[in-house]
């Protein structure tokens, strides 16, 4: 992103290196920097020194503020390497987009968005790596005891900065509970966590190893017969092993438990052809109409049927979505949409003539 000679809106104060520090930069890039959120800022900047206003409010009030105008909001890490202060972040494996993450962490989206905007966890191109989502169940489970949103982010946040965000959450001794019941299992003679096996899991399937992934995602439904997203993972796992069935049954589980998991409801499209497939999808768009890739998959699923007419503003939407700062999309998926909406609008104008000529 060129900052150059833009508007930069400061919300809170930065306070993670002196201003001394800072006013070369913004010196040799002519910024003009500026404490209110106006539509003419290029971005806004979320400064460490407004963790305060988490616990008051007043810092959502702000975030609404920007996304009503339109003005992406970036963490002070993210600004401070947008300007060059900071160096880049170092190389690492990061498949996950934001979506994925708020999912398998099970934590909601804003609270996950606050996150993201201290640095609590760090994106790269706007995708997080392992260790993220490894500190982002961690917080998960700090919540959990707390029941307090404010303390234990203040206790995320506290720790980061006590070892100048040199280690990762992950790295650090967020909390260490002692284990529900639930969460354990005895396995021989050495009884695991839930937390280890789903730790063991997800390694396991992302590196592709499906049946190792079985096992273990097998040793947490055990553990948790109603985590969703548990059961949600069992299901992908048996899908790439060819036990549709099962899948299947462990989908339905998952809708059943969760109605709004639009995740759930696409996977279990793609198991299914015809009027049955289109409504799943339906059901997928109704739970989350912002997930990108159940509109593509009914929009696709609607032009498969000749229904190019509820096709088009789903290709739209998909468009929409796709140039939104946290959704990565494939460029084929891109392209066939663009090409998609044309034949649509097409097909739309040759209805709108021949009720003319009609």
């Amino acid at each position: 992103m060129d900052l150059q000679g833009r508007t930069i809106a400061l919300i809170g104060r930065l306070d993670r290196l002196p201003r001394r520090r800072l006013a070369p930069a913004i010196t040799r890039l002519q910024l003009d920097i500026r404490t209110r959120v106006s539509r003419q800022a290029a971005i806004g900047v979320v400064g460490h020194g407004s963790s305060g206003a988490v616990r008051t409010g007043t810092l959502a009030t702000r975030i609404e503020r920007a996304d009503a105008r339109g003005i992406p909001l970036v963490s002070e890490n993210q600004f401070l390497r947008l300007i060059g202060v900071l160096p880049p972040l170092a190389d690492e494996v990061r498949l996950y987009t934001e979506d994925e993450l708020a999912d398998w962490s099970g934590l909601p989206s804003h609270e996950l968005r606050l996150l993201i905007l201290f640095d609590v966890l760090e994106p790269g191109n706007q995708r997080y790596g392992f260790r993220d989502l490894k500190a982002a169940r961690e917080f998960g489970r700090l919540l959990r005891t707390t029941d307090d949103f404010a303390d234990a982010f203040e206790l995320a946040l506290a720790l980061r900065r006590k070892t100048a965000y040199a280690l990762h959450l992950a790295e650090l001794n967020l909390l260490a509970p002692a284990p529900r019941p639930d969460d354990q299992l005895a396995l021989g003679d050495a009884p695991q966590s839930f937390d280890d096996s789903w730790e063991a899991a997800l390694g396991a399937h992302m590196a592709g190893d499906y049946r190792d992934a079985l096992i273990a995602y097998r040793r947490c439904a055990e553990m948790r017969p109603r985590d969703c997203q548990c059961l949600f993972n069992l299901s992908a796992v048996l899908m790439r092993l060819k036990s549709d069935a099962e899948a299947e049954t462990l989908l339905r589980r998952v809708v059943t438990i969760k109605p709004g998991f639009a995740e759930a409801w696409a996977s279990l499209a793609t198991l299914h052809h015809g009027e049955e497939r289109i409504r799943l999808l339906e059901k997928a768009v109704e739970a989350k109409p912002a997930h990108v890739d159940s509109v593509r998959m009914l929009a696709r699923a609607y032009m498969d049927n000749d229904d190019y007419r509820r096709a088009l503003p789903l290709w739209e939407r998909f468009l929409s979505l796709a140039s939104a700062r946290s959704t990565a999309v494939d460029q084929r998926d891109l392209d066939f949409a663009r090409r998609a909406l044309l034949l649509c609008r097409m097909s739309r104008m040759k209805a709108h003539s021949a009720r003319r000529v009609r």
